[in-house]
């Protein structure tokens, strides 16, 4: 199966960002995940770190909810 470019940088730029995972964009884009490690190697990438402070954002604008009784 081919990919196209725009698909690539889609799945690069969820890493990138953190919203996915590369097992996730795996799926997503059909390939298996050592393409997408190749991927995140050649674009010189660290989706668990940009992962990590995605949860972290998350989390910390959930703790500034008012609680729920």
């Amino acid at each position: 199966m081919t990919i196209d470019n725009s698909m690539k940088a889609d799945a690069i730029e969820l890493l990138r960002s953190g919203l996915a995972t590369q097992s996730e964009v795996a799926g997503l884009a059909g390939v298996s995940r050592q393409l997408v490690r190749k991927w995140v190697i050649a674009a010189g990438i660290k989706p668990t770190a940009a992962r990590r402070e995605w949860l972290e954002r998350a989390w910390s604008s959930l703790s500034n909810l008012p609680p729920k009784y």
